[in-house]
């Protein structure tokens, strides 16, 4: 167990830990906690390390531990709204009861009521763990590709997303609040696409108090996960990998859209605290966070100065690495940073490598995959997938990645696609998984995920299979997605884009040649809702072409042409009898 300083015998999530509390007919303390966690290290170094404590503990429990970064897949089916999660099991994994952090007054009362409710009401303990799984596998087979997906389903999105925007402060929701980069890619997609002066609000209004307020780190770099209040200024001071791979991306494009320097700056500089305080070059790979130190990111920055910041996470995590490596090759070339572009490609490989020697686990470090934890997550396949989809589109080598891509996608289909109903499990089937783990579920995130690799993969071969299958995941969402708060409007977005035709942009040029930069972010505000963009490296002069269907217009060298190009090119909505060739001798 990682850095357990305690006196708790803390047992690994395991088939064997579980044998061992069915031998003693005791119930199981599971502990799901993580690095990054200051209320974690709180329970860790008072409840926990309390002699009275752990002495009634390792007496009357089979305490097991896990670590919500490692093992996703436990957390997900186990966690009980927030960490620490304190959860009581039966010795077969059914869930008794749960709270999260507990000082130590607090919870040895409660490891006697749970002691005795287990010596005293075993059998209704267990009929109630029976109907909690076949409420699980109920909740299951309502994600099922039945409903039709619409344009008007976008829509619809689009006004809940609205409807939950802060107008005085920014965000979204009331507190606590989040950065949630998955609804500001949505409203930044909207405000592109439908050009309404409501989402450039939003989004502004948003983007700059997340500057200006707490929730960014003002005299370091990077952001913070949340803030306990509606105006970003009650911070909890952990940064999180994933958080700051999708800022980078939206104020990326919010810098194309608006013009707005600071937009910019912040972009740059939330991609430098993933380089430089995050990358970990001898594992090739980003570390998934850096922890709660609310006394040292609470200083100022003279203070600071001399002070040793918070060691990030010693481990990096094969889905939020080929996230980064995404976001790397993405922004490498809009923000012309070919040092992004190199270490997106050495993350890519990495993580491809992993998976091609039949390794890829969840975690790993320089000494290579962490054996314990999870393994054969879709979450892990479809970033990787979606990360060598990028890799076509942005690299020389694109052929290669294109290819191996192909050759992942039948993997992960295999592995996890649910032919009879459509979407994609979490996980591989496994007879000998414990308790809830042994339900494979469908959720939403991952799935998104899938989809749009393939949908990507769609629009680079042309293979029909790839968008049906995309469709049918998305389809299975159609009544659930409202469940899962800021993925709902990143839903939204995978909606519009499988729903209209792509427009393919291929620019050629240099990624440190201004003239290939500015051509890139016109294609960033090009108000068509799927945009198919192609990236070719040469030596010759800048370029873009605009393919729409099996129709090319002659090739253009600056942004005013490339968006004419485009908006002729494009038969209106409301105008489907355009003369399309007519249109184009006017370019």
């Amino acid at each position: 167990m990682q850095d357990l300083n305690q006196n708790v015998n803390w047992l690994p999530w395991s088939e064997d830990s579980f044998k061992t509390a069915q031998s003693a007919d005791k119930p199981v303390l599971l502990s799901i906690h993580a690095v990054w966690c200051y209320w974690c290290h709180v329970m860790d170094d008072t409840t926990y390390a309390d002699n009275e404590i752990a002495a009634y503990i390792n007496e009357n429990f089979i305490p097991v531990r896990v670590d919500n970064d490692h093992q996703p897949d436990i957390n997900t089916r186990y966690n009980v709204g927030g960490w620490p999660s304190t959860v009581f099991l039966t010795p077969h994994g059914g869930s008794i009861a749960g709270i999260t952090y507990l000082p130590p007054d607090q919870l040895l009362p409660m490891l006697g009521e749970i002691q005795r409710a287990y010596k005293d009401q075993k059998t209704e303990i267990y009929d109630h763990c029976n109907n909690q799984i076949r409420q699980r596998q109920s909740e299951v087979s309502k994600v099922e590709s039945t409903s039709p997906i619409s344009l008007e389903l976008v829509d619809m999105i689009a006004r809940k997303t609205a409807g939950t925007y802060d107008p005085v402060f920014g965000g979204f929701g009331d507190n606590p609040k989040f950065p949630s980069a998955p609804i500001l890619k949505f409203v930044s997609h909207l405000y592109r696409t439908t050009q309404e002066p409501f989402y450039m609000i939003m989004l502004e209004k948003t983007l700059d108090n997340m500057i200006t307020e707490g929730i960014m780190d003002r005299h370091g770099k990077g952001f913070f996960r949340y803030s306990g209040s509606r105006d970003w200024n009650n911070v909890q001071h952990e940064k999180m990998l994933e958080d700051n791979i999708g800022l980078v991306q939206v104020y990326t494009e919010a810098y194309s859209l608006l013009g707005k320097d600071s937009y910019l700056r912040t972009a740059i500089s939330t991609l430098d605290y993933i380089l430089e305080d995050l990358f970990d070059p001898a594992a090739g790979g980003i570390r998934g966070s850096q922890g709660a130190h609310s006394d040292y990111f609470g200083l100022s920055e003279d203070n600071r100065i001399n002070e040793i910041p918070p060691t990030p996470d010693p481990y990096c995590y094969s889905h939020s690495s080929a996230s980064a490596a995404s976001m790397l090759l993405e922004c490498g070339w809009k923000l012309s940073r070919p040092d992004a572009i190199t270490i997106g490609i050495t993350i890519l490989d990495r993580v491809d490598e992993m998976a091609k020697n039949n390794n890829l686990f969840h975690a790993y470090s320089p000494q290579g995959p962490d054996l314990s934890s999870s393994n054969r997550l879709l979450s892990d396949w479809a970033y990787l997938l979606n990360a060598l989809a990028d890799g076509a589109i942005y690299t020389d080598a694109s052929e290669q990645y294109l290819d191996r891509a192909a050759s992942v996608a039948q993997q992960m289909i295999e592995m996890f696609y649910d032919e009879q109903k459509g979407a994609f499990f979490d996980r591989v089937r496994d007879a000998d998984s414990i308790g809830f783990v042994r339900i494979r579920e469908k959720h939403l995130p991952e799935n998104l995920i899938a989809a749009q690799s393939l949908v990507k993969l769609y629009n680079a071969t042309g293979n029909r299979d790839y968008y049906d299958m995309a469709y049918r995941t998305l389809s299975a969402f159609v009544e659930t997605n409202g469940n899962y708060g800021e993925h709902a409007a990143f839903y939204g977005l995978c909606l519009d884009i499988l729903l209209n035709d792509p427009v393919e942009i291929t620019v050629e040029g240099q990624c440190e040649n201004q003239e290939t930069t500015e051509l890139i972010r016109e294609a960033s505000r090009i108000p068509q809702p799927n945009i198919n963009l192609n990236l070719v490296v040469t030596s010759t002069s800048t370029k873009a072409h605009v393919c729409v269907g099996n129709i090319c217009i002659p090739p253009v060298n600056n942004p005013s042409d490339l968006r004419q190009a485009v908006a002729n090119a494009v038969i209106k909505p409301d105008d489907p009898f355009t003369n399309l060739m007519e249109e184009i001798t006017n370019i």
